[in-house]
């Protein structure tokens, strides 16, 4: 990936806030419901051993990355055994489940899901040299359960800031703010504990000038 390229021995300071948009690659449970069934309740997310923090990558198989993907699998096979492959931290697995039918007719398994998220950040640096962009400073991370995204596909946007909230201790500050374009200005391809690294495509970054690599043993 462009983003493991070598860097150059120049950078160019950002300090510059952008819009985040993130796609999982799998889904991420970030939660387990029980439903109600003609039956009574019934909780086969649960019974077939999901946790919160697993990532559903395949349904019998078939990739699946999207929410949409899931319902529609589960629409197209209703009440039907299946195999769920699972990716928990750095084990992978399979586990088994069935859908129930709900009183209101539709298969379920009872899983919150999450296959996306969007927000406001700040991009670091730029390196010329080989067109990789850093931003953030660390990972993003689901907020309801911790883990680390796994990155399927993500973009830079254009934002506009309309509040700074201040850090505190155990309170870190953020961002408020809105895209301010749909037009990517970046492609993300990495999204590890350090930060977002990409390509940038449509950012004017004319005028600014590149700053010599420092490493942190210079910092005095």
């Amino acid at each position: 990936a462009a983003a493991q390229a070598e860097l150059g021995d120049t950078v160019i300071p950002l300090g510059r806030a952008v819009g985040i948009k993130l796609f999982s690659d799998g889904v991420l449970v970030v939660g387990l419901s029980s439903l109600d069934t003609p039956e009574g309740p019934a909780s086969p997310g649960r019974t077939s051993g999901l946790k919160a923090g697993d990532v559903i990558t395949h349904m019998d198989g078939s990739e699946v990355d999207t929410i949409e993907e899931v319902q529609d699998h589960l629409a197209q096979h209703p009440g039907e055994k299946m195999t769920l492959q699972v990716q928990r931290g750095e084990e992978s697995l399979q586990l088994a489940a069935q859908a129930v039918k709900t009183t209101a007719g539709s298969y379920q398994l009872g899983v919150w899901l999450r296959d996306s998220m969007a927000g406001i950040g700040t991009m670091t640096f730029y390196d010329p040299d080989s067109g990789v962009f850093a931003a953030l400073g660390h990972g993003i991370n689901d907020v309801d359960t911790a883990k680390l995204m796994p990155l399927e596909t993500g973009s830079i946007m254009g934002a506009t800031v309309s509040d700074v909230k201040k850090g505190a201790a155990g309170e870190p500050g953020e961002l408020d703010g809105v895209f301010s374009s749909n037009i990517p200005l970046g492609e993300i391809l990495l999204n590890n504990q350090t930060g977002v690294y990409g390509t940038l495509t449509g950012m004017d970054l004319d005028g600014m000038e590149p700053v010599e690599l420092g490493y942190k043993q210079e910092v005095e």
